[in-house]
């Protein structure tokens, strides 16, 4: 006759779900500290200056008053975060906002003399897991249509 063995406490079903949990309520925390915007933003789209500006031009400055489908206000201020290293050389995400149709759009890119995509996407997954929808820029208008009014 054998005997069932207990499964290890803390990876249970349970604890995972208290783990995720933690994990998320920390990841909140963390971006509150640095920018209250990161919590509230929930559209993102991978682009740097000249791409963001390309966009706004695209699809507010060109198009005729009476046809726009969108309303862009620029904040600002800008932030940049090291969110690692490679060969002892910082990685630093920028992050740029603008206002659309009365949501905030992150504008993200990388802004270091090395920039790995993947670390990137790593920190979005584990500190932002709230964006519902992300984009690059050639493919922009994938995110702007979810805000038409």
């Amino acid at each position: 006759m054998q005997t069932i063995k207990k499964g290890d406490p803390d990876k249970t079903v349970e604890a995972k779900k208290l783990q995720k949990e933690k994990d998320l309520e920390r990841s909140l925390e963390f971006i509150n500290g640095f920018d209250e915007r990161l919590a509230i933003t929930f559209h993102a789209i991978e682009a740097d200056s000249y791409a963001s500006h390309q966009i706004w031009k695209e699809w507010f400055y060109d198009v005729p008053k009476e046809k726009r489908k969108f309303d862009f206000v620029q904040d600002h201020s800008g932030r940049g975060l090291e969110i690692g290293r490679i060969d002892k050389r910082p990685v630093v995400m920028k992050f740029n906002w603008w206002i659309v149709n009365g949501h905030p759009i992150l504008f993200y890119g990388c802004d270091s003399q090395v920039c790995d995509w993947k670390m990137i996407e790593d920190w979005l997954k584990k500190y932002m897991p709230h964006l519902k929808h992300t984009s690059d820029a050639t493919n922009a208008h994938n995110v702007l249509n979810y805000l038409e009014d």
